[in-house]
């Protein structure tokens, strides 16, 4: 019994670990894009954005989709006492898997210069080349991660993550400043910018090879082990699971992707001159970054009860409560940063990215941060419950309603109208994803009081912040530099109207005790905020 509980808190801690990681290394990705913005301006960013789809599948391979049902299997192998068979599967899998990535390598390179040419930009070609040997570091982290991640082993893995990211970020910062005062072009910057990630990549093979080696001094054959009958069932698992809990997460990588090929090969049809239509879609890609912190915020509480409701399974308790809690974090936060961006849309944008360009569309773009926190919650839920394809099949039939309506929005609103199918097409995940889930849970997910007192909590934030937009538009005439006084403003609106949103949310007893308990600190802030409730019970 001692050992079951010590496994369970080691499990849990692993956890932790790796969504601690996760969470680092988001914020790293989307932090980074702003100095880039600055140093390379709009069209550089452009550029940039249109190739990195391409690089966010690979790094979503590598640490979302093989990882984890590599970890998966080889875990229970082990479990069940089949350590041999545990090792034999590592080997032939990193040759399925690298069979797979070798394909896309292959189609990515021999194809480029079609894949420019149908975005509408032929000097992409040498990124999108260089970009599809990204694919093929996948393999190697992929089958590391898993074996450390099965064994239970997780700094190894959110080790590399770490720095992956770091020098990922800092190279390109690094390479942006070098090439841009070297007078390079843009498209050249982009370049140097994809090999600051590749090279990201390298490094993390780098350190996973280190921990492999360190860990397997005295028996580094077991690696290489092979039985190829009973290899084939594990290797077409982890390709199709893999695959298909991959196409959940990347959701807005896919969109991203759709907006790559379609905005500034649209725009220009229609007549609007190469350099103006680069900006443009530079100005769009903006959202992202925003898009990504907004995202950090609305994940990062749901994500760390994803494994208690999987531990809950396992154990045959009742999950419903923790599913309700999980999608009840993931839409409060979510509304929260969506909402607050909308209403300081301009001062950030000019905060971040020198100016207010483009602040109405990014105002749309915002709702995605709310639909996209709930439709990745639920679908992490249904994962866990046992319905790996039914995500990813609804995704990417989102995909084609997002690729439709970029077709036919673009053409007559430009990208206001490409935020616009984003929006919709969301909508049209979460709201299936949602169906399914409800359909398989007993219970009533959402409450009306549920609403009304988020709603609440949100009124009070949004009026807070228009008294200090209020206010603060007196000072604004006194203040010399425009950027400086919309980075005052931001900061100050975010804060001010963060807390009391908090502050709102937790006085309506929205939470129950037990819920608040699951989160850091929950125990406290409840005690704090109920004294009174408290003191009477």
């Amino acid at each position: 019994m001692f050992e079951g509980t010590e496994k369970r808190q080691l499990l849990l801690q692993g956890t932790f670990i790796l969504s601690m990681a996760a969470l680092m290394t988001k914020i790293l990705s989307a932090v980074y894009r702003i100095p880039f913005q600055n140093i390379v301006g709009d069209i550089g960013f452009y550029i940039y954005q249109q190739v990195y789809p391409f690089y966010g599948i690979a790094i979503s391979l590598a640490t979302y989709g093989f990882p984890v049902i590599i970890s998966k299997l080889y875990a229970e192998l082990l479990s069940s006492g089949e350590k041999q068979k545990a090792e034999r599967m590592l080997f032939p899998t990193l040759i399925g898997i690298f069979l797979l990535c070798f394909f896309c390598f292959f189609c990515i390179f021999y194809f480029s210069s079609s894949i420019a040419t149908t975005m509408g930009d032929a000097n992409l070609k040498p990124m999108i080349s260089l970009v599809s040997f990204s694919f093929l570091l996948v393999p190697f982290i992929s089958v590391l991660r898993g074996y450390f991640q099965g064994k239970g082993m997780m700094v190894p893995t959110a080790m590399s993550q770490i720095g992956e990211q770091f020098i990922r970020v800092t190279f390109i910062l690094m390479t942006a400043v070098l090439f841009v005062n070297a007078g390079e072009s843009l498209y050249r910057v982009g370049q140097g910018a994809i090999l600051s990630s590749i090279f990201g990549g390298v490094f993390a093979i780098f350190m996973l090879t280190c921990f492999f080696l360190f860990n397997n001094k005295k028996n580094i054959k077991v690696a290489f082990l092979i039985n190829l009958k009973e290899s084939l069932p594990i290797i077409k698992t982890v390709i199709i699971q893999g695959l298909a809990i991959c196409v959940s997460s990347l959701t807005l990588v896919l969109f991203q992707m759709c907006d790559a090929f379609q905005i500034f090969s649209v725009l220009k049809n229609l007549g609007i001159p190469i350099e103006e239509a680069q900006q443009i879609k530079g100005i769009y890609d903006r959202g992202q970054p925003l898009l990504q912190l907004g995202l950090v915020l609305a994940t990062s509480l749901s994500l760390s009860i994803v494994p208690i409701i999987a531990s809950m399974k396992q154990k045959g308790k009742d999950i419903t409560s923790y599913i309700r809690l999980c999608i009840q974090i993931s839409i409060t936060v979510g509304a929260a940063a969506t909402v607050g961006l909308i209403l300081i849309m301009n001062e950030v944008n000019t905060m971040l990215f020198q100016n207010d360009d483009g602040s109405y569309v990014l105002r749309i773009l915002m709702i995605a941060i709310l639909l996209a926190s709930f439709s990745m919650s639920v679908s992490a839920m249904l994962q866990g419950l046992g319905y790996v394809y039914f995500p990813a099949f609804v995704v990417l039939t989102g995909l084609v309603i997002k690729v439709i309506l970029n077709q036919l929005l673009i053409r007559h609103w430009g990208v206001t109208g490409a935020a616009l199918a984003t929006v919709i097409a969301l909508s049209f995940v979460s709201f299936f994803l949602y169906w399914k889930l409800h359909k398989n849970v007993s219970i009533k997910l959402l409450h009306r009081e549920f609403i009304t007192k988020l709603i609440f909590s949100l009124c009070t934030m949004i009026l807070v912040v228009l008294f200090i937009q209020f206010t603060g538009s007196f000072l604004k005439e006194s203040i010399n530099e425009y950027r400086f006084y919309a980075s005052i403003f931001s900061l100050l609106a975010s804060l001010l109207g963060g807390v009391v949103f908090l502050i709102s949310l937790l006085c309506s007893g929205i939470f129950t005790r037990e819920a608040l308990e699951m989160i850091p600190f929950g125990k406290k802030m409840y005690l704090f905020f109920n004294r009174k409730n408290e003191v009477k019970t």
